[in-house]
């Protein structure tokens, strides 16, 4: 007895429907990207009863010829392709010749269509992927199909929707999508009567606007490159507007939303010194190549793509966002260090002292307070502070010339032996009221600058061999709670963090001198076994592993043997190094990546710790480091520095309103 069957159309047709329409999103992507193809400038997407009910697609795009619409229903039938030579370089979103029939296979559909040169239009109604009725009517040209009771005769299917809000969520996701990646095309979406999107097709910041609202556009960094014929056009949030998930992130290839492995990683390989564990980019990335360097036939929904050099663009795409990432974070710290535009010259690093304020100064300020003040007496009050604190500064300064031109070598050394230690927490200015301090302090008139004459004296080899400190007005006020410092920069506050500023500064220092670290043989060197795909890929990056500071040589079939590594390197558990190295099988990789983390860890364990008080060298280096280096994480993308400008200080205390 025959136990091989033929199927029937009918069964067939069902069958193959279910790769190409999952749900209801699938028959909106399918029909948007037949409007595309037909050249439209404006699409108009309705959807009632989560996609269920009913779904409309109009277009202004070239029309259906009546003569092939009894084609257009039928299996593998498209206007796109007409040989497989053209599928070495698929130029259009639609290629297969499946959308139609797997969606009259499983739906009822109606079909109105003008051609620029009919004089009327065409209106079909199609069931089972038959047409059942045709006539002529008065439309527009364009094409627009209505496709109602999806899954009516496939109930198995029909019964495994989701929920109305989550269906009916996904086509909205959808329809984002396709704004963002098709931003010069006008594009309405109507759900159950209601407005959602109404885009007029103004292009990428529009589309952003439109889909994420003006916070998203306002942190977004813009990103234009070309590497070897792929061009990379979009936007990336800054490392400042980070999301918890990565639905914040859209990729296109060649105007084709698609979800790709390569490009993702370029991006998240490019923000890894900038996020934090759990964080994720935001971006929208239009990538341009030749067509015959991306294959877009691997899935039925054509939202996958293989490229024939994916590590190129992995690097068209990586660099200028990393380029970008590094001029924001530049910019953000001159605008930062930015010296006040009324100073005449920016105030020298060394001489910036914290200002004491008199016990007396509010004996006449009885009755005061900043809620009775007038604005007068307020700035009245303020002019007179600044200009006391200014003429103080200033006699001090002039007092500590005169006696640096007389002083003697021997003076010098007893003033350094009586320096005082730096190991009360505060302030960079101590108490002239402690018993230490009048111990170690000559005989003078008492005034608030006595100590800060001192620091000079014991300090003066130190402020030559760092004249470099002597700009950009930055003013070094304290340290708070022996972990962050506190700087007045211009018309800002700027708070640091200790521990991952320093963290940041080793972990830059060993990212420089990777390569360039003596190797080191181990007592008993690491042998390894991985697959064989994990075995092709380390071959192929032992130079890259070389470079990195480790001497990976192969040992037998699909085994390798480290037998010496850098000398920063030698207390790394290497099957942990290993267990990366092949989790980052099928993506490009370069020697600082892949260190990255293990060199990160090192600089956070070595960095001061918070709570370790700082003298008032390690605080200049610290703030120097973060000056010259720009930098506004650590590697763990935990912020350095927290700012807050005179105008919020202002507006905390009631001086603004």
């Amino acid at each position: 007895m025959a136990k091989i069957n033929v199927l029937t159309s009918d069964v067939y047709n069902k069958i193959a429907a279910g790769e190409v329409v999952e749900r209801p999103c699938s028959v909106v992507k399918e029909l948007v990207e037949n409007s595309i193809d037909a050249g439209a400038s404006r699409i108009e997407i309705a959807v009632d009863d989560r996609g269920a009910g009913s779904i409309t697609v109009s277009d202004n795009g070239c029309g259906i010829d009546e003569e092939d619409l009894s084609l257009a229903f039928l299996k593998h039938a498209t206007s796109k392709l007409s040989n497989a030579e053209q599928l070495d370089g698929i130029e259009t979103l639609g290629f297969r010749g499946e959308a139609l029939s797997s969606i009259s296979s499983v739906a009822k559909v109606q079909l109105t269509t003008k051609t620029p040169f009919a004089d009327t239009a065409v209106t079909v109604e199609v069931e089972e992927g038959r047409i059942v009725s045709k006539n002529y009517c008065s439309a527009n040209t364009g094409t627009s199909i209505t496709v109602s009771d999806l899954f009516y005769n496939t109930p198995a299917r029909k019964k495994f929707l989701k929920s109305p809000s989550r269906e009916s969520s996904e086509i909205t996701q959808y329809i984002a999508r396709l704004i963002l990646a098709n931003d010069l095309l006008e594009i309405t979406y109507i759900l159950n009567g209601k407005d959602v999107y109404r885009f007029k097709g103004g292009g990428a910041e529009e589309a952003i606007y439109c889909v994420y609202g003006a916070d998203c556009l306002k942190n977004c960094l813009q990103i234009c490159s070309e590497y070897n014929s792929v061009v990379v056009k979009g936007y990336v949030g800054s490392p400042e507007y980070t999301k918890a998930n990565s639905t914040y992130q859209t990729m296109s290839v060649n105007g084709r939303y698609v979800r790709d492995v390569t490009i993702q990683s370029a991006v998240k390989q490019a923000f890894s010194s900038y996020l934090m564990t759990r964080s994720y980019p935001f971006f929208v990335l239009h990538i341009q190549l030749p067509f015959d360097q991306v294959d877009v036939n691997v899935h039925p929904s054509k939202m996958e793509v293989r490229f024939a050099d994916k590590h190129k663009v992995f690097t068209a795409v990586h660099y200028p966002i990393k380029q970008a990432l590094k001029k924001f974070t530049e910019q953000k710290v001159d605008s930062i260090l930015a010296a006040d535009s009324q100073s005449e010259q920016a105030t020298p690093l060394e001489y910036a002292k914290p200002s004491v304020v008199q016990a007396d100064f509010f004996k006449d300020l009885d009755g005061f307070n900043g809620e009775t003040m007038s604005p007068g007496q307020r700035d009245a009050v303020d002019k007179i502070e600044q200009s006391d604190q200014a003429e103080e500064r200033g006699k001090a300064f002039d007092k500590f010339v005169q006696r640096m031109s007389n002083i003697s070598v021997e003076e010098i050394l007893r003033q350094q032996t009586a320096h005082v230690s730096h190991n009360t927490p505060g302030l960079l200015v101590r108490d002239d009221s402690s018993e230490t301090t009048r111990k170690n302090v000559a005989p003078e008139p008492k005034t608030v600058y006595v100590d800060m004459e001192e620091d000079f004296v014991a300090e003066k080899e130190e402020k030559e061999a760092e004249e470099d400190l002597t700009y950009r007005g930055v003013r070094i006020l304290g340290i708070a709670f022996n972990t962050y410092l506190l700087l007045e920069v211009g018309e800002n506050l700027v708070i640091i963090d200790q521990h991952a500023a320093h963290e940041r500064v080793l972990f830059d220092k060993y990212m420089a001198n990777i390569g360039k670290l003596p190797m080191q043989d181990l007592m008993f060197p690491y042998v390894f076994t991985v697959t064989e795909q994990e075995a092709e890929h380390i071959e192929e990056n032992l130079p890259l592993l070389k470079e990195a500071g480790f001497d990976v040589k192969p040992f037998g079939t699909n085994t390798f043997r480290i037998s010496s590594v850098a000398s920063m390197f030698v207390d790394m558990k290497l099957d942990k190094f290993v267990s990366f190295l092949v989790s980052s099988l099928g993506e490009k990789i370069e020697s600082k990546q892949l260190l990255k983390e293990a060199i990160a860890k090192r600089a956070c364990r070595q960095a001061i710790k918070a709570g370790y008080t700082l003298n008032n060298t390690e605080i200049r280096y610290i703030v120097k480091a973060i000056v010259d280096n720009k930098a506004l994480q650590c590697p763990h993308g935990r912020p350095i520095t927290v700012v807050f400008s005179k105008t919020q200080l202002e507006k905390m205390f009631k001086r603004l309103v």
